[in-house]
């Protein structure tokens, strides 16, 4: 993913627009990508959140990669016509183009 559309992504994630991802935000995000409730800790920590208690934009993108192939964000919803995560990043460039206007 290259660096602008990564951006896009942390501030979509950003829910409260805080400059950081809070357990909150991330919660949100989560619930929307219909990931597990059982995964969200686990997956909040391997961005690195535990150890200041929020996702930034260092650990987001640096992280990014290894989370989502870990997680395999592309899998949620699997048979439908999109998946929750093909919507959440087209709604994510929809509302940037919007903002470009």
């Amino acid at each position: 993913m290259d660096r602008p559309s990564l951006r896009r992504l942390f501030s979509a994630c950003d829910v409260n627009k805080s400059g950081r991802i809070e357990y909150e935000d991330f919660t949100v995000v989560c619930r929307e990508l219909g990931v597990p409730d059982t995964q969200v800790q686990t997956l909040f920590e391997k961005f690195g959140a535990f150890e200041d208690g929020y996702i930034d934009y260092r650990g987001f993108s640096s992280r990014f990669q290894e989370v989502s192939e870990t997680l395999n964000l592309a899998s949620f919803g699997a048979g439908s016509t999109q998946t929750p995560w093909e919507e959440f990043v087209d709604r994510i460039d929809e509302e940037f183009l919007l903002s470009e206007r």
